[in-house]
């Protein structure tokens, strides 16, 4: 019998979920890939930051008119490629409460945000 399954890389994020309480909402993303095509990917990204003269790290709290197009590719990219898969939960966390749900622990809330985000 032959196992369908392959190995998945995840690279998750979250924002939002320790700043401000006046922030009402937090993100918290995945990207996933078969693990077989992550060098390949990253060696596409690699090309843009080189095409764009990005240097280091990039994040979307970055963003500037001179780096437009950079983010234009890299969302093409992503949606164009099909090995490439993105999901989020976006939070009210307003409407959280750790004491009912999470025993007061709002650690553990966090976990099962992230939990949801990854398998639903």
């Amino acid at each position: 019998m032959t196992d369908n399954l392959c190995e998945m890389n995840i690279y998750c994020d979250e924002s939002r979920h320790t700043s401000d309480r006046s922030d009402a909402f937090m993100v918290i993303g995945a990207i996933s890939c078969p693990r077989e095509h992550k060098h390949e990917i990253v060696h596409q990204i690699h090309c843009l930051k080189r095409k764009f003269a990005t240097q280091g790290e990039f994040g979307w709290k970055r963003l500037s008119p001179n780096r437009r197009d950079f983010y234009w590719s890299l969302i093409k990219l992503f949606k164009d490629n099909e090995f490439i898969s993105f999901r989020c939960i976006v939070v009210d966390r307003t409407c959280l409460d750790h004491e009912k749900h999470n025993m007061g622990d709002k650690e553990l809330g966090f976990y099962k945000l992230y939990y949801q985000m990854l398998v639903h």
